[in-house]
């Protein structure tokens, strides 16, 4: 039998696929176009002139006192000038001289005055001539010239970031090599001058704050305060806040600073700094009386805090780390960090979790109320304080006191209490109510809580689904709780 003639397979040459070559001329065209814009953003990306040394290290210092003028031209800023005399720089504005913030002038005379360097590029600028463009000296970030009263002149510049560093190129006139300097000498002279004016910085004592009402995308909201340590919701209604939680708020109040001074609020601003549309605005209200402050010294003593009413009102992010911020006809700029808490504030998630907890407020009367049982727990505190004993400890953690309740009238025992006290704390609810929820038109159980001073605090809760209860706190229903919770809290009493 013959067997088929074999198909012969023809050798070919590979062929790159026409779209394929097509992509790559493309690609490469390209390239070559934007290799300009390439090289200008990586202007560093290798230089011929290794770094010579790696120390950092003060090439030479000056008298401050012999300084006459200085003109600083910050990035993307107006120039101007600034003046020494009597000892202090000034801000030369319209012919007149304004005393300038302590702390700037601190920081540019250190930088004028005290040139330190990170390494050197080379000891001699003329031997990297064809580089200094590259290393972003036709355009520097920031200069500063330096007249001094004898009548000679210095200047320092800051050129490119060093591509894949934290450093800046730098050279300064009166050496002549090129070093590299740390980001701190570009932010001091890239400072603008609206920066350099000092302002009456805002102070709020947070133990003092009567109330805070806060509106921002989450709506609106308010919360008044008690002795630094209490406080509750008021506003879209009234819901107690866990202590902790009161601390919290307090604390950013507090902490709340006018950080750079921008410009005068006008209407012609007002919407390109973000106030026709503002993130939040804040209204703070302080107490008048006494507040621990530290003094110049750093000595910890008490002054008369006045009492005063504060607005806010937070325009705009400002990059990755401000807010925009008017207050009394003024722009500043506000720390993104500690601002955070109140412009981020959502009243729903700062009400308390735990309604059975008390925080410090001492107990007196806890009555559960049940189809089938009701159940009264009274507590009585006694204070032991007979001459030469030791202090005792209640069983809600207070020196000075023994603690004894009764259950239904019947002595009840410490242990029995003490596990009650800690269930009552630890009483959580699970989440929010549905919107469409729909719940037992009676509550299945009630809890009313008194304290030694008489406030009265009534938790209900309501049939929701086979598996929870709607939790109602002095009327006001947000979260629900899962219906073992109160079998568990009433564990031991019936």
């Amino acid at each position: 039998m013959q067997h088929p003639p074999k198909k012969r397979i023809r050798k070919t040459s590979r062929r790159w696929p026409v779209w394929l070559m097509g992509a790559a001329l493309v690609l490469s065209a390209a390239f070559v176009l934007l290799l300009p814009a390439i090289q200008k953003t990586f202007p560093a990306g290798r230089l011929d002139y290794e770094i010579v040394e790696s120390t950092v290290r003060t090439i030479a210092t000056r008298e401050a006192e012999q300084l006459d003028t200085v003109t600083i031209y910050p990035d993307g800023k107006s120039s101007y000038p600034l003046c020494m005399r009597n000892g202090a720089l000034m801000l030369e504005q319209n012919g007149t001289l304004a005393p300038i913030d302590q702390t700037y002038q601190t920081r540019i005379l250190e930088t004028l005055t005290r040139i330190t360097v990170q390494n050197t590029v080379t000891q001699d600028a003329a031997e990297a001539a064809d580089e200094l463009e590259a290393m972003g000296f036709s355009a520097p970030l920031c200069r500063a010239v330096v007249r001094y009263l004898d009548g000679s002149e210095e200047t320092m510049e800051v050129g490119s970031l060093v591509h894949g560093g934290t450093e800046y190129y730098y050279r300064w006139s009166g050496a002549p090599g090129i070093y590299l300097c740390d980001s701190g000498v570009l932010e001091t002279l890239s400072v603008s001058q609206n920066l350099l004016l000092p302002f009456q910085q805002v102070s709020v004592v947070g133990s003092l704050v009567d109330s805070l009402r806060i509106q921002n995308a989450n709506g609106e909201c308010a919360f008044a305060f008690e002795t630094g340590t209490r406080g509750e919701l008021t506003a879209p209604c009234r819901y107690p806040v866990a202590d902790d939680t009161v601390q919290t708020l307090l604390t950013a109040i507090g902490q709340f600073r006018l950080g750079a001074y921008e410009a005068p609020l006008t209407q012609e601003n007002s919407a390109a700094y973000g106030f026709d549309q503002p993130l939040c605005v804040l209204q703070i209200t302080q107490r008048e009386g006494l507040s621990n402050v530290i003094t110049e010294d750093g000595t910890l003593t008490t002054a008369q805090s006045p009492a005063q009413s504060l607005r806010f009102v937070i325009g705009r992010e400002e990059g990755d780390f401000f807010y925009t911020c008017a207050y009394q006809g003024d722009i500043y700029l506000i720390s993104r960090f500690l601002a955070e808490t109140l412009v981020q504030a959502d009243w729903r998630r700062l009400i308390s979790r735990t309604p059975a907890a008390m925080g410090d407020r001492p107990l007196g009367e806890v009555v559960f109320e049940l189809p089938d049982t009701t159940v009264e727990v009274r507590i009585t505190r006694t204070e032991i304080l007979p001459e030469g004993s030791e202090p005792e400890t209640d069983a809600g953690g207070e020196e000075g006191s023994r603690t004894s309740a009764t259950l239904n009238g019947r002595s009840m025992p410490q242990e029995q209490l003490e596990l009650l006290l800690d269930g009552l704390n630890a009483f959580t609810v699970e989440g929010d109510i549905p919107s469409n929820a729909v719940y037992a038109a009676e509550p299945r159980w009630r809890i009313t809580l008194v304290t030694e001073t008489g406030d009265i605090r009534q938790l209900e809760g309501y049939r929701l689904d086979v598996f929870s209860d709607a939790v109602s706190v002095n009327g006001v229903r947000c979260h629900y709780v899962y219906n073992q919770a109160i079998d568990v809290l009433m564990t031991g009493l019936v």
